[in-house]
């Protein structure tokens, strides 16, 4: 009796290890494909993200633009060559061309382009440096710049930061 009594433990605990060891689990429910809403909204979310960052790197873009005129202005005025000159020419209407339209701007000599500078800055147009850079970019002089120049581009400096860049409305 004590061996049949054995015998059935040892197969109940066989059958009970294995059902613990390895137990049935019913199939996962299949989801399908996404619903079209699904798409549209991940297709949406992109193109926000996509929009926002360009927009981000737009504005970055612009900012940098402005820092590195004030920083041309005030090179020009500590240094005063010719080279400072046409850099700050290039500048000079690489930044405008970011805050104005490009048909208002692309036409302008540097002397108009530094007017239309001032105008924006509220300050009272500059006649030494405009001759100072119509001579070193256009008729290709080497001269340096005088004290009059640099004070002049330390004022434009001055109120570029003091006033910010434009707005893009």
């Amino acid at each position: 009796m004590w061996k049949m009594y054995c015998a059935i433990l040892q197969g109940c605990a066989m059958g009970v290890s294995k059902l613990v060891l390895d137990p049935p689990l019913p199939d996962l429910p299949s989801w399908g494909a996404p619903q079209p809403l699904w798409w549209l909204l991940l297709v949406s979310g992109m193109l926000l993200w996509l929009w926002w960052w360009r927009r981000t790197l737009a504005e970055r873009r612009t900012a940098a633009a402005w820092r590195a005129l004030i920083e041309a202005f005030l090179k020009a005025s500590r240094q005063g060559q010719s080279s400072e000159a046409k850099a700050l020419a290039t500048t000079l209407k690489r930044t405008l061309l970011c805050y104005w339209p490009r048909s208002e701007v692309a036409s302008l000599r540097i002397d108009q382009a530094l007017q239309l500078l001032c105008q924006y800055c509220a300050i009272e147009h500059f006649q030494h440096s405009q001759a100072w850079l119509v001579g070193a970019c256009y008729r290709g002089e080497t001269i340096v710049a005088s004290p009059s120049v640099a004070g002049e581009f330390v004022a434009i400096a001055a109120a570029m930061q003091s006033l910010g860049r434009p707005s893009d409305d």
